[in-house]
C-alpha cells in the first residue's frame, strides 16, 4: 500500500480501507514516539536520582517495547508472504528482510 496504490486501490472500498490503514499507521507512529519519549525521561531521572527502581522500569518498558515491535513485525511479514503476488512486488531481495528478523531475534536472546 505504500508504494504503489494502482496494485491495491480497485474501489471505493479499497480507498477506504488504505487511508483507514494510513491512519493507523500514523497514530502508532505518534504512540510509540510518545513511549520512547517517556522510556528516555525515565532513563534520565533514574541516571540523575540515581533511583533502582527507575532503572528497573526503564530496562522493562523498553525490552518490552522492543519484544512488541519483533512481533508486530514479524506479525506483518509473515501476512505479507502469504500473498505472494504482493510479496514479489514490495520485497524484491528476501534474504534482506530473513537476516534483519534473525539479527533482532539474536538481539532480543542476547
Amino acid at each position: 500500500m505504500l508504494i504503489d496504490k494502482n496494485t491495491y486501490i480497485r474501489s471505493a472500498a479499497e480507498l477506504v480501507s488504505v487511508d483507514r490503514f494510513r491512519c493507523f499507521l500514523t497514530t502508532t507512529n505518534v504512540i510509540i514516539s510518545i513511549l520512547i519519549l517517556l522510556i528516555s525521561i525515565t532513563a534520565y531521572f533514574g541516571v540523575k536520582h540515581d533511583e533502582h527502581k527507575l532503572h528497573l522500569v526503564t530496562f522493562y518498558s523498553s525490552l518490552f517495547l522492543q519484544i512488541g515491535c519483533l512481533f508486530a513485525w514479524a506479525w506483518i511479514l509473515i501476512r505479507l508472504y502469504k500473498d505472494i503476488e504482493h510479496s514479489e512486488k514490495l520485497l524484491p531481495n528476501k534474504r534482506i528482510f530473513i537476516l534483519h528478523g534473525s539479527l533482532l531475534s539474536v538481539y532480543l536472546l542476547l
